[in-house]
């Protein structure tokens, strides 16, 4: 029994990030506050800026994850990216499916705050990343 909670426990410890918090329309200050209380295996990336553009960037401790959140001029978050190993592609399409209505192979979308938003998939050679933006209507 003591064998089963410690191995229950460490799966909980290791899991990829669950993806169904939605970040779109947050100011800057608050994704910070979010990522560092419920996210707790990310840790900010200052290490490298990209003057192109306005974002932040976390990458979790075990390094198989990116994620970046672009902002507007007003540092509100427009869209995010989460670059991911592909160890992790079948945990991730398994969140996309349970969380949002599949769209397509590798689409999905869902409604927020009376605002859709789309959630795309996109395989590279080396990585995959799950981009997550707003449907202009």
């Amino acid at each position: 029994m003591l064998k089963t909670v410690q191995i229950l426990l460490l799966l909980s410890i290791i899991s990829p990030v669950a993806l169904p918090q939605h970040f779109i329309g947050m100011h800057s200050e608050a994704v910070e506050e979010i990522m560092t209380e419920d996210y707790p295996d990310f840790n900010q990336d200052k290490s490298f800026v990209n003057k192109s553009f306005n974002y932040l960037k976390f990458v979790d401790n075990l390094e198989q994850q990116t994620w970046l959140f672009f902002l507007d001029d007003n540092d509100y978050c427009k869209s995010s990216k989460l670059v991911c190993d592909y160890l992790l592609l079948d945990d991730k399409v398994a969140e996309l499916n349970n969380s949002y209505k599949k769209v397509g192979d590798l689409s999905w979308k869902y409604q927020e705050n009376k605002k859709n938003f789309s959630v795309t998939l996109k395989k590279e050679e080396w990585f995959f990343s799950i981009l997550t933006k707003p449907i202009d209507n």
